[in-house]
């Protein structure tokens, strides 16, 4: 599909761009996690009629499910762990689940609600805009609450991504204690440790500024 596409082409940009280079992968929609796997959900992406994945075996609910959404770990090893370049990818879909009424919370990892943990190896920060098994709120204006938080803080030069990060989940935080439509926290979670201080609008050097991000893809998978 276009999704899956558009991540071929990203991740032949970066490796053309050598192993150095950081990227930030900025994804905003709708995701779903099942058999501990997180998925986005494409636009007018549809479950087949009388698939019920709860049902399956979980070999085969992720089979059934990658032919309508792309894996998280698909972009992950599309990309590579093998680069000395930050990595970001940023997730800000963790909505309710589209498909709740065929996919179950259990104990196989599949959730109603929000993504699940994942681990990271190389240079590779992950965030998601809430905790795991959280709701990402809309918030009142074209934006999420999240999305709002990190156009306003993320051009700040010098600051590094994870006091970046804490500044946004402060500023969430605030805007959630305001407001009288959200009847649960939302808590941005990151995994993944950058090698030495790494700022996504540069960070200042012995009087230099180090280079921001060299590429970067923007994909709406609502």
């Amino acid at each position: 599909g276009q999704m899956r596409e558009a991540v071929r082409v990203f991740a032949r940009e970066l490796t053309n761009a050598g192993t150095d280079a950081s990227a930030v992968i900025y994804l905003t929609g709708h995701g779903v996690a099942v058999a501990g796997e997180n998925y986005l959900v494409p636009v007018g992406s549809r479950l087949p009629a009388g698939i019920d994945l709860a049902a399956l075996p979980a070999n085969q609910a992720r089979a059934r499910l990658k032919e309508v959404a792309l894996p998280v770990s698909e972009i992950i090893a599309a990309i590579g762990a093998n680069r000395r370049g930050i990595t970001v990818i940023i997730i800000d879909a963790c909505r309710n689940n589209p498909w709740d009424s065929r996919i179950r919370s259990d104990a196989r990892g599949d959730q109603a609600k929000g993504l699940a943990g994942i681990e990271t190896a190389g240079a590779f920060l992950i965030g998601f805009s809430a905790g795991i098994g959280e709701v990402a709120y809309d918030g009142a204006g074209r934006n999420s609450l999240f999305a709002s938080a990190f156009l306003q803080l993320a051009p700040r030069q010098n600051l590094s991504f994870l006091d970046l990060w804490s500044l946004i989940a402060e500023q969430i935080q605030r805007a959630n204690a305001r407001s009288t439509r959200v009847t649960a926290a939302q808590n941005p979670w990151i995994a993944g440790s950058p090698r030495g201080r790494w700022c996504l609008a540069g960070c200042s050097i012995s009087g230099e500024t180090s280079p921001a991000p060299a590429s970067s893809l923007e994909t709406t998978v609502v």
